[in-house]
């Protein structure tokens, strides 16, 4: 079972945030300003939470970006979506 299906199979209030954002590879990610990218890897601190996510972005999806648990507004299960609180500028 790919990662779609099983995300839409479990899906359940019950489930937590850390539960998911643990299991958010493949997620679509948007930011106020639109789509950003597709999460491909889950960073885990020494405790096995998670503290980040990579982010491949841009045409090829070549670009990876880390973005910190704490700069996620929401993780839609259902939808195997991730919306950012904000972009950061990149320069």
């Amino acid at each position: 079972m790919g990662v779609r299906a099983h995300a839409r199979h479990l899906f359940d209030e019950r489930w937590s945030r850390a539960y998911w954002l643990g299991r958010c590879e493949g997620f679509h990610v948007e930011g106020p300003r639109g789509r950003v990218g597709v999460v491909e890897a889950v960073r885990r601190g020494g405790d096995g939470s998670p503290t980040s996510l990579g982010i491949s972005c841009g045409v090829l999806r070549r670009r990876v970006r880390e973005v910190p648990i704490d700069d996620i507004a929401e993780i839609d299960p259902r939808d195997l979506r991730i919306v950012l609180r904000r972009e950061k500028e990149e320069s």
